[in-house]
């Protein structure tokens, strides 16, 4: 993601997010008035679990139409569960 931005001419506004309580988010994506949480799995195929991180920050942030997306290690991006998937080679 860092080096989509850099090819970009943009400096990236990515932060790691935890809470006190170990839920996290592989990368945030500040936009000023809102986020959207990113999280990264290196398998070929999507599992339904790796959303879990996303529809926590939803709850998290009390809207459950809120952006979200999975970066995975497949060939297609794609739209689930209202988030949008992107294959790796596509970012």
């Amino acid at each position: 993601m860092l080096k989509a931005y850099h090819h970009k001419g943009e400096e990236p506004d990515l932060y790691f997010w935890r809470d006190s309580s170990g839920h996290e988010l592989d990368a945030l994506v500040d936009l000023g008035e809102s986020q959207i949480p990113v999280e990264v799995k290196s398998g070929e195929t999507v599992g339904g679990d790796f959303f879990d991180p996303l529809r926590y920050w939803r709850r998290l942030v009390a809207n459950e139409s809120a952006p979200g997306a999975l970066v995975y290690g497949g060939a297609h991006s794609f739209m689930r569960d209202g988030f949008t998937v992107y294959a790796w080679s596509d970012l």
